[in-house]
């Protein structure tokens, strides 16, 4: 249930100056002016065809995963796991999750929007795409270390987070932790 606010109706007694007409978010927000009250939340219904373009693309992603994982050699006679095996599972994931996408799309009538698309959370999106190949290309030439820092502290610089804590020690503790558990507990050539 949304919260109500009480408006009084223009003109409608008070102090006796002239009458004064609401403004900022709530002069805007639809509701019932009838009775004074306003919703202070406006619902905006959104159509199942971006769901479903959603759901496509997460789809695509993940047979395209699927695809690529073919290519790896698969695991051991002895029953181990191959490298084929996360890449399997991821695309596995991603066909799911897809999957409960359509059908939240499909069975869901309406759903408001949190936020409408503006520039500046495209211009974050495109930001974070570019780290992302930016990183998968910078590991292949440096090591893991200062290549994972660089990359987090850059993701949290364009989240939108700023100071020390945030883009060094941030950064430090997760690549302590990737490269403590990975790289020396486990092994994992990074």
């Amino acid at each position: 249930m949304s919260p109500r606010i009480s408006v009084r109706p223009a003109g409608a007694g008070g102090t006796g100056g002239p009458p004064v007409e609401p403004t900022g978010p709530d002069a805007a927000v639809p509701g019932n002016a009838v009775d004074g009250h306003l919703d202070a939340e406006a619902r905006v219904p959104y159509g199942r065809a971006r769901d479903l373009l959603v759901a496509a693309v997460v789809a695509g992603c993940g047979v395209l995963t699927l695809a690529g994982s073919r290519g790896l050699p698969t695991g051991g006679d002895d029953g181990s796991l191959g490298p084929d095996w996360w890449p399997t599972v991821l695309g596995l994931g991603l066909l799911l999750a897809a999957g409960g996408i359509a059908a939240a799309g499909l069975l869901h009538r309406a759903v408001p929007d949190d936020e409408s698309v503006t520039r500046h959370g495209l211009l974050q999106l495109g930001g974070l795409a570019a780290l992302v190949i930016c990183y998968g290309s910078a590991w292949q030439y440096f090591h893991f270390v200062p290549v994972t820092f660089v990359f987090v502290a850059a993701l949290t610089a364009v989240l939108g987070s700023r100071g020390v804590h945030a883009l060094v020690v941030f950064p430090a503790v997760i690549v302590g932790l990737t490269y403590g558990i990975f790289g020396l507990l486990l092994r994992v050539p990074l």
